[in-house]
């Protein structure tokens, strides 16, 4: 299946996250929600950053859905 590249992004919100474990925070961020038009292989987007490496580098993280929206 090829990958259509040329799909339009549309930020949908802002959602303010915080995970727990046992209590303790383990990451606290925004996830920002996109709408994806014209992609064959998902609906919609999710992206985030956390802080790796001893609190000097952010790596940014992605996920498609595949489900309906």
């Amino acid at each position: 299946m090829e990958h259509n590249t040329s799909a339009k992004a549309t930020l949908l919100q802002s959602v303010p996250v915080r995970e727990e474990f046992q209590g303790q925070p383990i990451w606290e961020g925004v996830v920002h929600v996109f709408d994806l038009d014209g992609c064959e292989l998902a609906k919609r987007a999710y992206a985030w950053s956390a802080v790796v490496n001893e609190k000097t580098q952010r790596r940014i993280f992605t996920q498609c859905c595949t489900g309906p929206r």
